[in-house]
């Protein structure tokens, strides 16, 4: 597995063995964006935690369309093809996904899924919000209303260590379920993670 930083927020992992099929294999990979939410709203609930992590599926060679209008033309790198693509159009959320759903051999522990993650915080590291999902991928998927738990983080690097415990424990058990995973509403319109994959590999 190997990670690349696209920007000073934005990081990007792969592996040879993420595949999936529409009209040929390719290869996808995740995308975790850490945003200071305090900095991007000013809301006095991200006063002392700042930091919140995002987690989409990309493909690993998107169409170069949305690099195009952007202005960037032919010659755009790999990874700016991949940032240009996420921000013009997103990727398939999964962050709720790899806290909720996935477990790796490697842990152990008392509690769900998520409190495995928690756990690995203290106090001056992260706190555990809780949400009600009217909108978005969380309600699409789990039923409006339904509560959502996720951490935000105090500082930059007790988000990368969120980032980092996910990568090593968490990715290759999404990548064995990521066809289940894409067929999956991802909007309150119905719309799955499918049609987002045919979006990025045609840029229409």
């Amino acid at each position: 597995m190997k990670t690349w930083i696209i920007n000073e927020s934005s990081q990007y992992v792969t592996d040879k063995s993420f595949q999936l099929t529409t009209d040929k294999l390719r290869q996808f990979g995740i995308v975790f964006e850490t945003t200071n939410m305090m900095e991007a709203t000013g809301e006095p609930q991200y006063e002392n935690y700042p930091f919140v992590v995002s987690a989409v599926i990309v493909l690993d060679k998107p169409s170069k369309k949305f690099a195009k209008e952007a202005g960037l033309g032919n010659s755009v790198s790999k990874l700016g093809a991949i940032a240009q693509c996420v921000s013009y159009m997103g990727g398939v959320p999964v962050d709720h996904i790899l806290q909720d759903e996935m477990k790796s051999s490697n842990e152990s522990g008392i509690g769900s899924n998520f409190d495995l993650i928690a756990n690995q915080f203290n106090a001056t590291e992260a706190t555990v919000n809780v949400q009600t999902s009217q909108f978005g991928t969380v309600a699409a998927q789990r039923g409006k209303l339904s509560q959502f738990k996720s951490l935000h983080f105090a500082t930059e690097k007790a988000a990368q260590k969120y980032i980092d415990y996910l990568i090593l424990n968490r990715l290759f058990a999404l990548s064995m379920l990521v066809g289940f995973i894409l067929d999956r509403p991802i909007n309150m319109v119905g719309h799955n993670g499918w049609s987002q994959i045919e979006t990025m590999a045609t840029g229409k």
